[in-house]
């Protein structure tokens, strides 16, 4: 009767412990992006698979489709197998910091990441994170940052 017991207490505990774990939101790899998105910046988790098989969890930069408007703020993400496009509601920069919120689908993504200035006034992106919300899921990314285009 005892492992009984102890294996219902165990059960229980496993289950409290399920309920109570933090739910995230999974970004998966960006691709098929439209042909008139001009990237600037691309994410990733690990460098070593950004190089070899340019796996990206976030894209940022332009889309411009016509003469009559300027280039629009955008970033792309894969969530839920779909890519999103999301629009830049609000930019904040300072001489070392740049946080950058965007919004849509229902998603909530801010970017902040510091900018360094060696001796030579050469800039270089680093500590990169991302932080993105979906209704009531939450996930925090540290992530590395490319320039250039895929």
């Amino acid at each position: 009767m005892k492992p009984i017991v102890y294996f219902s207490v165990l059960l229980g505990i496993y289950l409290v412990f399920l309920s109570c774990s933090e739910k995230r939101v999974s970004l998966g790899i960006v691709r098929n992006i439209p042909v008139y998105f001009q990237n600037n910046l691309l994410f990733g988790e690990r460098i070593k698979s950004m190089q070899e098989k340019n796996a990206f969890i976030l894209a940022t930069g332009q889309i411009d489709t016509t003469d009559e408007h300027p280039p629009t703020e955008v970033a792309f993400v894969s969530f839920d197998s779909k890519l999103i496009q999301l629009n830049l509601m609000e930019k904040t920069t300072t001489s070392e910091k740049v946080s950058k919120t965007y919004i849509g689908a229902g998603l909530t993504l801010l970017l902040t990441y510091t900018i360094h200035y060696d001796g030579n006034f050469r800039a270089s992106l680093q500590n990169a994170h991302i932080a993105v919300s979906y209704k009531n899921l939450h996930s925090d990314y540290a992530v590395f940052i490319k320039k250039g285009y895929f």
